[in-house]
């Protein structure tokens, strides 16, 4: 029998690990009747705030976005990634709730199943 010089094995291991940051940012439409009317696809926006070292804010169209949707029944709310934040492109989980001022009940309007990329570009 020819005997094994072959010596010990070496282990190694890494890890990747995604650098994430948590947030929350409330977007009050004060007299929001009133901006009804603004015609589809304007919009108000919130102020800019900071998650994650990015600037954020969220476009509102309360007559919605494209003009398809009914302007009674459709509002619309994107996230939008400001532009000139530094990065080429950012990925975010976020959801988006539309809360009842009266009863403070909130309904997630949107909720994304994977992180979304984000560009800085005006939202489609």
């Amino acid at each position: 029998m020819a005997s094994s010089s072959q010596g010990p094995v070496s282990t190694t291991a890494s890890t990747c690990t995604a650098e994430t940051a948590r947030g929350r940012h409330t977007f009050v439409v004060a007299g929001y009747s009133l901006h009804r009317g603004l015609g589809a696809g304007k919009f108000i926006r919130s102020a800019t705030f900071y998650v994650g070292g990015q600037g954020w804010s969220v476009r509102c169209y309360p007559d919605g976005h494209t003009g398809k949707e009914s302007n009674q029944d459709f509002v619309c709310a994107y996230l939008e990634l400001m532009a000139g934040t530094g990065a080429a492109e950012v990925r975010a989980v976020y959801d988006l709730r539309l809360v009842d001022q009266l009863t403070g009940e909130s309904k997630v309007l949107f909720h994304p199943a994977a992180p979304r990329a984000f560009s800085g570009e005006s939202p489609a």
